[in-house]
């Protein structure tokens, strides 16, 4: 029978990554690697976590050797840290891709092989064995990494990259710290937040989504509406106060991220494959690629998109209206929220090349249980990343 849990304890609050090292001692942790890319270290967003660790009497060595999307050789290199610091906890600070690493690399740790073992969309398999214990601390706005049990790798495949997920890699803590993304660049602020806006809606319509899941989904959609716009039009003026909105986007994020549990499938397939041949940012490819496969499957999704056209405050949506047209409508308001915040629009935007297009939907082949919201053909496939381009 179907189950629900969440398994992932969530500390949040301003000051909460002091906390890190004082609980990996009560846990009886005795060395840590902490993990994290050279752009979040050189900010100064690792020393109040590394003294913590080390005043709460653990070894600590640090590894931040990560790219914006990591590389399975990035996640093997990161093992190779592992063993030589001899460290029972990872400590992951940063955004995604830096917890999608250490998650990758702690499940190598415990069950060794190559990172391609452990993934199914690269002939591999589950991983029998979790992750050692990890506990992730986020520095953007988006990703739901640090609440969820898998990872995104980029994987060398000949002359080209794919991306596939690695799983059994839940986090043992969460800590939610908005002093770590009060300073976030408008930029990155931006891509993370249409990140988790494009988690909680492609979770809202799956089909595997449940009573429980689009309780997380619907308020992440209606808090990411109301306080993504006033964080970038923050993150864009000198001087502003963003405490109150940087608060709530680390919130809708979190909540965004546990939203999941509820299924993702063809946007972000189809995002992974966009970023693994062109290296482009997840959370734009994903906003670009949402309202192209929401389109493509409008007239099955009636119901759910109207309901979230409410959500995303569109009068026009409000219960009892034609919901054909507020289907429409729901759309038209995502793309809206996009232009607000100053995101590109379209695939071009990325530079990503037209006669790329029909490789792409060839390379974005999804298994069944993906196959959301509604089943797909790669001619389907290339269909959106027409509209998209």
């Amino acid at each position: 029978m179907p189950s629900f849990i969440l398994p992932t304890e969530t500390v949040y609050g301003w000051g909460c990554a002091a906390e890190v090292g004082p609980r990996a001692a009560a846990a009886g942790y005795r060395r840590a690697l902490l993990v994290t890319d050279s752009g979040v270290r050189k900010a100064g967003l690792t020393e109040r976590v590394e003294a913590s660790l080390q005043e709460a009497g653990l070894a600590c060595e640090v590894f931040d050797s990560v790219s914006p999307n990591p590389r399975d050789t990035e996640a093997e290199a990161c093992l190779a840290a592992i063993r030589s610091a001899d460290a029972d906890l990872l400590v992951a600070i940063g955004g995604g891709s830096v917890m999608d690493c250490a998650k990758a690399a702690g499940v190598l740790r415990a069950n060794g092989g190559r990172t391609r073992d452990w993934s199914i969309l690269m002939e591999g398999q589950l991983p029998p064995k979790p992750c050692i214990p990890l506990y992730a601390l986020t520095t953007t706005t988006g990703t739901g990494s640090e609440t969820s049990g898998g990872a995104v790798i980029t994987f060398d495949y000949g002359r080209e990259a794919r991306k596939g997920g690695v799983g059994n890699c839940q986090p043992a803590l969460a800590f939610l710290d908005p002093e770590l993304v009060v300073s976030l660049p408008a930029g990155i602020l931006v891509a993370s937040g249409l990140d988790a806006l494009t988690h909680a809606t492609e979770s809202y319509v799956s089909q595997r989504a449940t009573l429980f899941t689009r309780a997380f989904s619907a308020q992440a959609i209606r808090t990411l509406a109301r306080v993504l716009p006033a964080a970038a039009e923050a993150a864009r003026t000198p001087d502003a106060d963003r405490r109150e909105s940087m608060e709530g986007m680390l919130y809708a994020a979190n909540i965004a991220g546990r939203s999941m549990l509820g299924g993702l499938g063809q946007v972000h397939a189809l995002s992974h494959v966009v970023s693994a041949h062109f290296d482009t940012a997840h959370g734009y490819t994903n906003a670009v690629m949402l309202t192209s496969i929401l389109t493509h499957h409008q007239d099955r999704l009636q119901p759910l998109l109207a309901e979230m056209g409410y959500l995303l405050g569109e009068p026009s949506c409000a219960p009892g209206l034609n919901e054909a047209v507020a289907a429409g409508r729901a759309i038209d308001a995502i793309a809206r929220l996009r232009e607000t915040v100053g995101a590109p629009a379209r695939l071009r935007d990325l530079n990503v090349p037209q006669e790329s297009l029909a490789q792409m939907a060839l390379d974005a082949a999804l298994p069944e249980p993906n196959q959301n919201p509604c089943p797909a053909t790669h001619e389907d496939f290339q269909t959106m990343y027409e509209r998209a381009w």
